[in-house]
């Protein structure tokens, strides 16, 4: 019935990532739906499902916004830390204050 693996998850944030979801979502499909003739049939076969609501902070704001606390929640930002992590900088010192690491809970403090 289409079922698809999820890829190896290492991190929680991956886990409930885009992709990882998804797939969730398509292997927990009926295969009635999945297999239906138009997409017209399937969206009204939808229509009937319980399908989980993502939560309402991930789309609040305008979409800059969104970019933003997204790079932040899955540490993927323009701060020296996470840019460090991905071996992008040299250290993760912060530019401004020379505090050891330039990080969420530095940034916001």
């Amino acid at each position: 019935g289409n079922f698809y693996s999820l890829p190896l998850c290492r991190t929680t944030s991956y886990y409930n990532s885009f992709i990882p979801s998804t797939i969730k979502l398509w292997n927990n499909l009926d295969v009635e739906i999945k297999h239906s003739s138009s997409l017209s049939i399937s969206k009204s076969k939808l229509k009937n499902q319980n399908i989980p609501k993502t939560c309402k902070h991930y789309s609040f704001g305008n979409r800059k916004e969104n970019i933003i606390l997204c790079q932040l929640r899955n540490k993927a930002s323009y701060l020296n830390a996470h840019l460090f992590k991905d071996f992008l900088t040299a250290d993760s010192q912060c530019t401004n204050c020379g505090s050891e690491s330039e990080d969420n809970i530095h940034f916001f403090s």
